[in-house]
């Protein structure tokens, strides 16, 4: 029952995080965050689907089948997001990465057709999983590279650099958590009825928390978060740069 209730805080957390990037992209102009609000609303759909313990929509015959497409379709929309807010009008390697989502998608979904129930996995179901791995290994580099660029700037507010912080984080703990769905499908048949399988579903679970919190602070927290992040700040009055302009530069470079 607990768990029930925790994954389904997970899913309206990521839902609500999607709400409040679709105002701040309509309110500043930035209609890259409408492409992260999609990738948080369908992936956190594809999660009420998860074949996983606890979840009581799991088990269903289509489950496997709603989760990994909506899994799928959410690849697509973080590449779309990482594309055009760092890399726009210059050379990226997203359309090679659109063709490893239609094959590894692909993959998996055959996977998904030739396993015996949600439970019981064929290895080629990994697939969709190896692609989170390199969307967000991608993501939390390009999160690296943005925020190496303002680290040092005294007219970019902390708080600031401390939102591309957590998008490195919770990036990387998405890779960990694919990571380790990737070893419980190989391992386990995607099950968690043994000692390997149970420890990679507790692995996966604790680092998707891990995710939905850090992702909820980077774009979704109360403004006194902010101000806290903001607490050793010095303004400084000449030149100042707020998040807008930051993110706008960084569509723009």
């Amino acid at each position: 029952m607990l768990i029930n209730i925790l994954l389904y805080v997970m899913v309206l957390l990521r839902l609500w995080t999607a709400v409040v990037l679709c105002v701040n992209g309509r309110q500043n102009k930035l209609p890259n965050l409408y492409w992260l609000a999609g990738a948080f609303v369908v992936f956190g759909l594809g999660a009420a689907f998860a074949p996983t313990v606890g979840n009581p929509l799991g088990f269903l015959p289509a489950s496997i089948w709603l989760f990994i497409g909506l899994v799928v379709i959410s690849v697509f929309a973080v590449i779309r997001f990482v594309s055009e807010t760092f890399y726009r009008n210059r050379a990226n390697p997203a359309p090679w990465l659109y063709g490893a989502a239609v094959v590894l998608g692909a993959l998996s979904l055959y996977g998904v057709a030739q396993s015996p129930a949600a439970d019981q996995e064929h290895p080629l179901v990994a697939a969709a999983q190896v692609l989170i791995c390199l969307i967000f290994a991608w993501q939390a580099w390009a999160g690296y590279e943005a925020w190496r660029r303002v680290a040092h700037e005294k007219t970019v507010e902390d708080w600031i650099k401390g939102r591309y912080q957590l998008v490195i984080w919770y990036s990387a703990g998405q890779f960990v958590a694919s990571l380790g769905s990737i070893v419980r499908i190989l391992g386990a048949g995607g099950g968690s009825g043994n000692a390997l399988g149970a420890l990679m579903a507790v692995v996966t679970l604790l680092f998707n928390i891990a995710v939905v919190v850090l992702s909820y602070l980077a774009w979704a927290a109360p403004q006194g978060y902010y101000r806290w992040l903001n607490r050793n700040y010095k303004a400084v009055e000449v030149g100042e740069i707020n998040e807008e302009e930051v993110m706008k530069k960084l569509m723009g470079a």
